[in-house]
C-alpha cells in the first residue's frame, strides 16, 4: 500500500465542491469527501473503486474474519464444506509489530483449514467422477 494512503483527507485550498474518495486509516476503508478542486494530497481518488484498488487491503479475495470465530467452526466434526463458500482465511483483529497475535492459535487453525479443504476437494472429486 502506498505511503500516501495514510495521509489525512485534504480538501485543498480552493472552494469547489467535488465528490472524491480517500482512504481513512482509522476505519481501514475508503470514504467519500468533498474536494475543493486544487492542491490537497495524493490520498484523493475520483472513484471508490480506484481508492479501494490502491489503498484497501485485499487478501486474495477470500473472506477475512477474526480467527477466534473460525477456531470453533473448524474444530466442529459436523462441519460440512459448502461448494459456494471457500474455506475462510483469517487474520486477527488486533495487530502486533509482526502483524499477528496468538501465533499458536493461528497455526492450529491453519492446519485445520488445510485438512477440511482437502476433505472438501476429495468429496468434490467423487461428485465429479459420478457424472
Amino acid at each position: 500500500k502506498p505511503d500516501f494512503c495514510f495521509l489525512e483527507e485534504d480538501a485543498g485550498i480552493c472552494r469547489g465542491y467535488i465528490t472524491r474518495y480517500f482512504y481513512n486509516n482509522q476505519s481501514k476503508q475508503c470514504e467519500r469527501f468533498k474536494y475543493g478542486g486544487c492542491l490537497g494530497n495524493l490520498n484523493n481518488f475520483e472513484s471508490l473503486e480506484e481508492c479501494k484498488d490502491t489503498c484497501e487491503d485485499t487478501l486474495n479475495d477470500f473472506q477475512v474474519d477474526d480467527y477466534r470465530t473460525q477456531l470453533g467452526a473448524v474444530n466442529n466434526d459436523s462441519l460440512t464444506p459448502q461448494p459456494t463458500k471457500v474455506p475462510i482465511f483469517f487474520v486477527t483483529t488486533e495487530r502486533t509489530n509482526d502483524g499477528w497475535k496468538n501465533a499458536d492459535h493461528t497455526y492450529q487453525v491453519f492446519l485445520n483449514i488445510c485438512i477440511h479443504a482437502s476433505i472438501f476437494i476429495l468429496r468434490l472429486h467423487r461428485i465429479l467422477c459420478i457424472c
